[in-house]
């Protein structure tokens, strides 16, 4: 065990002396909370490929829930629908000898059918569950007829053999646990989420901008998306009491959705870029926020025509391959100049399309959920580089409504 902040830190291995294989757990105990969360990484030591890997799960643990006569109530969200019923609590009760699955829909984690953040109750007794991982994972509960429930929770689609020398990692499983209470659990997991899992600046907690913004504008206003009119918008913003500016999508070439993957300032609205407005909202006091979606690129975009093979799709526009290390280091440049030249302080990342099926595509029968697993690493990857060159600079990246500062990975 090693100390860390707020928590102690285990790493417990299995080697495999036939195949090579090599299981990690990477696990934290969190000293004021009773709470656990860990990472399991598998990797090849050999010299030859693994033997078949499949069904994988990060968690797979029974329930005691030996009484079958009382419920066991699995309380959840809908996941983010873009309608009224978005983010809307229900309980799904599992009585003895049922069984129940829950995913979200094309690979993104909070996707119009589940959210990664449930409760499990049964009697007393309760766990909040939270699953980090910016991809299509699912859970699945089997209750006995005697009672007791065997859980597991990973990612959806595991099918693979790992190559010599290669490693990947499950999701990210956070349990907490409590007893009669409820009510306190979610206030202790708040505050665990909060002070341990959210990035820090300054050594506080992130506190998120109050920004003025209004993607309507587009339409209503055709000044709007200019120089001129986001000069009138940051004075606008200072007078109203705002302290953040939020450039959406309309900065670019071909506007939105047609000229993501363009991302750079339209020269016939913003002939001097952005700086211009950054300035001015750094005069004022406030922050500047500019709204990106470097995952989907539109056909005729910049990244379509000059660089097809970084696009799951190719010319015709799809998915940038943040599964692959050289694609993903181009981007990696490109969104920390756009940062420095800019001036931006709160990196927003919009995703406005379902990954899943570029990714299962991509795989061969004997790595299905290899190359999601390298995509939502590369995700990952970036988000820390961004970070590291840019460290105080706020990111914001929304996932079907969840943001990246809230999220486990």
């Amino acid at each position: 065990p090693r100390a860390e902040a707020g928590a102690t830190a285990r790493t417990i291995t299995w080697t495999d002396p036939a195949s090579g294989l090599r299981v990690s757990a990477e696990a934290r105990l969190y000293r004021d909370y009773p709470a656990v969360d860990w990472t399991v990484y598998l990797e090849n030591t050999g010299a030859h490929d693994t033997p078949l890997i499949e069904n994988l799960q990060a968690l797979d643990m029974t329930l005691r829930s030996g009484y079958q006569r009382t419920p066991l109530r699995i309380r959840q969200l809908h996941g983010d629908a873009c309608s009224e019923g978005s983010w809307q609590p229900f309980t799904t009760t599992l009585e003895a000898g049922k069984r129940y699955h829950m995913a979200p829909t094309g690979g993104r984690p909070a996707n119009s059918t589940a959210s990664p953040w449930f409760d499990l109750e049964y009697a007393e007794l309760g766990l909040i569950v939270a699953v980090g991982w910016t991809g299509q994972w699912a859970a699945d509960f089997a209750r006995k007829e005697t009672g007791p429930t065997h859980f597991q929770v990973g990612q959806e689609l595991t099918h693979f053999v790992l190559h010599a020398g290669e490693r990947v990692r499950t999701p990210r499983i956070l349990l907490h646990h409590w007893r009669n209470d409820r009510g306190r659990a979610h206030q202790q997991f708040r505050r665990l989420m909060l002070f341990q899992i959210m990035p820090r600046a300054e050594g506080r907690p992130v506190r998120l901008p109050l920004a003025i913004q209004c993607f309507d504008r587009y339409v209503g206003r055709p000044d709007w998306a200019t120089e001129a009119g986001q000069l009138r918008y940051v004075e606008a913003a200072k007078r109203l009491g705002f302290d953040s500016v939020w450039l959406d999508a309309a900065w670019f070439p071909g506007g939105f959705p047609n000229g993501v993957g363009s991302w750079r300032a339209d020269p016939r609205q913003f002939p001097r870029g952005l700086k211009p407005v950054s300035e001015a909202c750094h005069e004022r006091g406030l922050k500047f926020i500019v709204w990106f979606e470097p995952e989907r690129v539109a056909a005729g975009s910049d990244i379509a025509r000059e660089h097809p093979e970084f696009v799951h799709g190719g010319a015709r526009g799809g998915l940038f391959k943040l599964d692959d290390p050289q694609a993903r280091a181009w981007l990696c440049d490109l969104l920390s100049q756009r940062i420095g030249d800019y001036g931006i302080d709160v990196y927003r990342n919009d995703f406005n399309m379902d990954p899943l099926d570029f990714w299962r595509r991509s795989d061969a029968p004997d790595r299905q959920g290899i190359t999601e697993i390298r995509y939502v690493e590369g995700l990952y990857a970036l988000w820390d580089e961004l970070r590291r060159r840019h460290p105080g600079v706020i990111g914001k990246l929304p996932r079907n409504g969840v943001p990246m500062k809230t999220t486990i990975r």
